[in-house]
């Protein structure tokens, strides 16, 4: 369970590690680190359904750089050995 838990919040740090740093890595001029913030981007758009009474709506949207994908696969790997590590 605690190696679980710590993994999960591994990832959720990387993720959001890799956005900052995919942002800063864009804002750069230096085009070989400028491709690193390169975000692919997919989904749905909103899909709404009125029915009177009620109104659901749905979408989905995603974006994921090459930073995050690097994060999140060390978080991965590190997140169950850094649990041992912790008593």
């Amino acid at each position: 369970m605690k190696k679980n838990l710590i993994t999960f919040f591994a990832i959720i740090i990387a993720i959001l590690g890799g956005y900052f740093l995919g942002i800063i890595c864009v804002n750069t001029e230096e085009p070989m680190i400028m491709w690193l913030g390169q975000s692919l981007e997919f989904g749905f758009d909103t899909f709404s359904l009125d029915l009177s009474v009620f109104q659901f709506s749905l979408g989905f949207h995603i974006a994921i750089n090459f930073v995050q994908v690097l994060l999140i696969l060390l978080a991965a790997l590190a997140g169950p050995k850094i649990a041992d590590k912790i008593k």
